[in-house]
């Protein structure tokens, strides 16, 4: 849960949405069960794999905008306007490419139960904008990206424009290139948990490394 985990089991490899026959996959209910369970849902991803903790971590604050590898489903809530009436908005678009729309049931969709709410974390629009072009997974921050398991060396690394506060110390361990939209809008700085004295760029071994169209700051 957010990244710590709570539990875990084995299991032969899933390789699309419904393995059983016969059985429904439900968000707040379970299939052949009476009841439903009283929550709010935002930002919903299946995946076709297990995730590591920095995988969930590294992109658990943003949207991944549609695709990735090995995922299956990608549900972001977005539709409706929260608390508002919502009459036909009754369908939970999956953008993965994959087709897995959801339906919604017994929603009275006009009142402030009952209905779509106004997004919570991460926020509606709010990218991952750190993409592994290489492997097609996205992320937070760029030290996530470098970090992931999949993340190989000779690995193309996008950075969209933004400011990047990258915490504590970048620790560069692979071949990797990193680029950014342009120059002028794709910043990279510390924050204040790099200790004094330290590197902020750690290259843990000789390595080939390239940055492309991006520029590095300082303190705020």
């Amino acid at each position: 849960m957010n990244g710590v985990l709570e539990g875990s089991l084995t299991d032969a490899g899933i390789t699309n949405i419904n393995d059983v026959p016969g059985r429904k996959v439900m968000l707040g209910k379970i299939d052949g069960f009476a009841g439903y369970t009283n929550m709010e849902m935002d930002e919903l991803r299946i995946w076709g794999e297990a995730r590591s903790l920095a995988q969930i971590s590294g992109n658990m604050n943003c949207e991944i905008p549609s695709s990735a590898a090995n995922l299956l489903a990608n549900y972001h809530f977005n539709q409706g306007v929260g608390n508002n009436p919502n009459p036909g908005i009754n369908t939970l678009t999956d953008i993965s490419g994959n087709g897995y729309d959801g339906s919604l049931i017994n929603f009275g969709l006009m009142v402030t139960t009952s209905n779509w709410v106004t997004p919570g974390s991460p926020a509606s629009g709010n990218a991952c904008k750190v993409h592994n072009i290489t492997q097609n997974t996205y992320f937070s921050s760029i030290q996530a990206a470098i970090g992931d398991l999949q993340t190989a060396n000779g690995d193309v690394i996008s950075v969209a424009a933004g400011t990047y506060t990258e915490i504590g110390q970048i620790v560069i361990n692979k071949n990797l290139t990193i680029v950014g939209e342009d120059k002028l809008t794709t910043i990279i700085k510390p924050d204040g948990d790099t200790p004094s004295g330290d590197a902020w760029i750690l290259q843990t071994q000789q390595l080939h490394l390239i940055w492309k169209k991006v520029t590095f700051g300082w303190f705020s």
